[in-house]
């Protein structure tokens, strides 16, 4: 049964979507980080890189906004919709580029293999996952990375 403190932070947080509750349920009620993973590979994800889609497309490198993770290591930073990705959006310099939009599945794709995941970094809502994470999900997508 879940309680009266579950359901008024259900009501003051507001998760948006599959992806936000399934953040929801794994802070709230413990559900396995894979539940949050499985998910986020079928979210559309918004995300800071200083290459454009077309370029990252082209081969360029997407260097993206990265901080540290739960596990001390580097993470890139992604949300779950653009309000989410706006408070940092404030907190970077004058002229920094919008976030990107793009399926998660496509972000697997070009991801730096050695970055794990921050989701909606200083949110309510926020999960992380490792580089380990990102491994299990890129073979569950079939794509193989060198």
């Amino acid at each position: 049964m879940k309680s009266l403190a579950y359901h008024a932070a259900k009501l003051a947080i507001r998760p948006k979507g599959p992806l936000e509750e399934a953040i929801f349920e794994h802070i709230w009620q413990q559900t396995p980080l894979e539940t949050v993973l499985a998910e986020l590979v079928r979210a559309d994800v918004h995300l800071f890189a200083q290459a454009t889609l077309e370029a990252i497309a082209a081969g360029a490198e997407p260097r993206p906004l990265v901080t540290r993770g739960d596990d001390g290591k580097p993470a890139m930073l992604v949300f779950s919709s653009e309000a989410r990705a706006a408070a940092t959006a404030k907190g970077l310099p004058p002229g920094a580029a919008s976030p990107l939009t793009q399926p998660f599945s496509e972000v697997l794709r070009w991801a730096p293999i050695e970055l794990g995941l921050a989701i909606n970094l200083g949110s309510a809502l926020a999960a992380g996952c490792t580089s380990a994470h990102m491994d299990v999900l890129r073979r569950q997508a079939g794509v193989f990375r060198p």
